[in-house]
């Protein structure tokens, strides 16, 4: 899994802004509509988490918004957007998604 994750920060590494967030809209495409293990929603997870590293404010909105509502969200991503600083993003987390860990 490791070895996934560094090929996963590689490739994001030399992707542009752009095929970053087409990149973040495919994953969090599949992921909202698979049914996935514990460990394969973990890995969605890490690589969403690596992609939105440098959203605009708006684009993290969108992804709160998307992932407030699936049963599939990762934890840990919606545990940084329930941080975040604007209420665009926090604000649904914090209002619409079970995924927040207690």
């Amino acid at each position: 899994m490791n070895s996934l994750l560094a090929s996963i920060e590689s490739t994001i590494a030399r992707g542009t802004p752009q095929t970053r967030a087409k990149a973040l809209e495919h994953a969090t495409h599949l992921l909202i509509t698979g049914k996935y293990t514990d460990d394969q929603i973990w890995i969605f997870g890490e690589l969403i988490s690596k992609l939105m590293q440098e959203l605009e404010e708006r684009a993290r909105a969108v992804l709160s918004r998307r992932l407030s509502a699936s049963a599939n969200a990762p934890a840990q991503v919606m545990h940084r957007l329930s941080l975040d600083d604007s209420i665009n993003v926090a604000g649904p987390v914090l209002q619409f998604s079970d995924r927040l860990a207690p």
